[in-house]
């Protein structure tokens, strides 16, 4: 039985700007394809999520994730790297990963996973 679940939270906005379509578009079917390839399948749901600004401002946008199960002695690595790769291609302070039951901030900058793995 697969019982772990790794995710990565693909966003739509920029700050406050929309992501355009195509390139929102092209990240999804990478990070479906890149989960698929490794851990054998891949989903993904839609949500809405919130964050606050530098100015204390709730800002909401639109957010796909993408999502896969596999067991617990995979090598979650890819995940972050995707996480790493999304969050630069598309501006992001961070973009959230889903390890097992933790959630992780990435930035483009980190070199370490968190102990949420």
């Amino acid at each position: 039985m697969l019982t772990k679940r790794l995710a990565v939270y693909i966003p739509s906005k920029c700050g406050q700007d929309e992501i355009p379509a195509s390139t929102r578009q092209f990240w999804l079917k990478t990070a479906l394809r890149t989960l698929a390839e490794i851990y054998g399948g891949a989903t993904t749901i839609e949500g809405q999520g919130a964050w606050l600004s530098e100015n204390g401002d709730i800002v909401t946008e639109h957010v796909t994730i993408a999502y896969a199960y596999t067991d617990e002695t995979a090598d979650v690595s890819p995940v972050y790297e995707l996480a790493k790769r999304l969050c630069k291609a598309l501006r992001q302070e961070a973009v959230a990963v889903e390890i097992g039951h933790g959630l992780d901030f990435v930035t483009a900058a980190d070199d370490t996973q968190s102990a949420a793995v």
